[in-house]
């Protein structure tokens, strides 16, 4: 592969960015507002046996024939490339295939020109006066080469080892080039009646996006944890949404599914302020949008007298027979639990189920006056190999399976486990080592997008 060759194919995707860049408008290629009517651009890139860098813009973009009343000013959007910034040439192709014979284009070269303006040093073209290549109707674009209709003006950009530098009549090889399209309009039959006009890049300007509208809610608060709740209309936006707090991303953006977005924020401090925002990104189709802050203040924190913290299990310890009470214990029959269900249906949520098993609460406390017990537990999400999922679409059912006299026992509300919920109460008595015996029916349900695979969460349950 020849360096030419090499520089050639880089050039191609030079050629995409700036088409992005021109058009202004991503995916759309530039047109001309009369393309059809001279030569297109793949036809002058065969021509060239180049790469197309963008437009070239003319200052002014019109005038009449006459000795050097050419353009006075021409600019582009970017420089040449560094594997062709040896020299540069201009250049005129014709509609009809033929170009200007008489005399070569102007040459500039990194070696006899100042780089300044040129693009040759990397920087986009400002070439002013001569430079600019202007002078029409005179020395260098004799006046009987101009033919009516429309011929592209050519910029190359071009190594230093281009074959015959100086006087060449064609230019070819050139690994890049910009390129106008001038329309030339005769007005009489001297050599100097003539109109020319540049014809300036066009495109279509990008679709109106509809605009969106987003509210953040709060759900449960504890004393290091909250829920939150955004809601972005219409319905039909698509794309994520960023929550944030105290002004700082807080997670990672979570996906709008049917205008509703969720999340549980962890790890705060109890007992403090803490300002909660969502921003939504937008899509294809919809604006971004953003709601206004909401600020929650944390629970206070609780004191538990026992809090054991397993992945889903529990080890049970041996069981002392002290001559003192002991106070307050809790023990878990089985270790883990293994959440199944039937056959997934696609395109639906599927769900799984479990038994919590026993959940032995031991009051040792052997006073009557002491105040009720509170069993309560929470999830953490589930973590699989490919996604999560929260432990908001976890649920119990707790239940008493039995309970002493005087005990006073409760289980309580069905609930999902975001959140620190309520397993059962109790009150206290004057009795040693009194049992009472918990339950909790679990049923998650798992979102029809979810991948398949096994994933594990963590129950904690404290008693206090």
């Amino acid at each position: 592969m020849t360096s030419l060759t090499r520089a050639r194919r880089a050039g191609l995707s030079l050629l995409a960015a700036a088409g992005i860049v021109v058009a202004g408008l991503a995916g759309t290629a530039p047109a001309y507002a009369d393309d059809a009517a001279g030569m297109t651009t793949e036809r002058l890139t065969q021509i060239m046996q180049g790469q197309r860098l963008g437009a070239l813009t003319f200052e002014p973009t019109s005038g009449v024939g006459g000795g050097g009343t050419g353009p006075t000013r021409i600019t582009t959007e970017r420089g040449c490339p560094a594997d062709a910034d040896g020299m540069s040439r201009n250049k005129f192709f014709w509609a009809d295939g033929t170009e200007s014979t008489a005399y070569p284009a102007a040459l500039i070269t990194r070696a006899t020109t100042g780089l300044a303006g040129t693009g040759l040093d990397g920087n986009p073209m400002e070439r002013e006066g001569t430079r600019a290549g202007g002078r029409w109707w005179s020395a260098s674009f004799p006046a009987p080469n101009f033919k009516e209709g429309l011929a592209s003006y050519v910029v190359t950009c071009e190594p230093a080892t281009s074959p015959n530098p100086v006087g060449a009549d064609s230019i070819v090889d050139a690994a890049y080039y910009f390129s106008v399209p001038v329309r030339f309009t005769r007005t009489g039959s001297n050599n100097w009646d003539w109109t020319w006009e540049a014809i300036h890049e066009t495109a279509e300007p990008p679709a109106e996006l509809i605009e969106t509208t987003t509210a953040v809610a709060i759900g449960v608060v504890t004393a290091d944890s909250v829920a939150l709740t955004a809601t972005v209309e219409p319905a039909a936006a698509t794309g994520t949404v960023q929550f944030t707090r105290d002004g700082q991303p807080a997670g990672d953006p979570v996906p709008v599914v049917e205008g509703i977005a969720r999340t549980t924020i962890t790890g705060l401090t109890p007992e403090t302020a803490y300002s909660f925002a969502a921003e939504y990104a937008g899509d294809a189709t919809h604006a971004g949008s953003a709601s206004t802050a909401i600020t929650i203040r944390t629970d206070a924190a609780a004191a538990p007298e026992d809090e054991v913290t397993p992945p889903i299990l529990v080890e049970v310890p041996e069981v002392d027979a002290p001559d003192e009470p002991s106070g307050l214990s809790i023990s878990v029959s089985p270790a883990s639990i293994a959440l199944t269900g039937g056959a997934r249906a696609e395109g639906q949520a599927w769900i799984a189920e479990a038994s919590l098993g026993g959940v032995t609460v031991n009051d040792d406390r052997r006073n009557a006056g002491a105040q009720n017990w509170t069993l309560s537990g929470r999830a953490d999400d589930f973590a699989g190999q490919d996604a999560t999922i929260s432990a908001w679409h976890l649920n119990w059912e707790p239940k008493v399976v039995s309970s002493p006299d005087g005990v006073n026992a409760t289980a309580g509300a069905k609930a999902d486990l975001s959140a620190s919920r309520t397993l059962a109460t109790g009150s206290a008595t004057a009795g040693t080592r009194v049992a009472t015996v918990v339950d909790a029916d679990l049923e998650l349900t798992v979102p029809a997008n979810t991948p398949a695979g096994e994933y594990q969460s963590k129950l904690t349950l404290i008693l206090i």
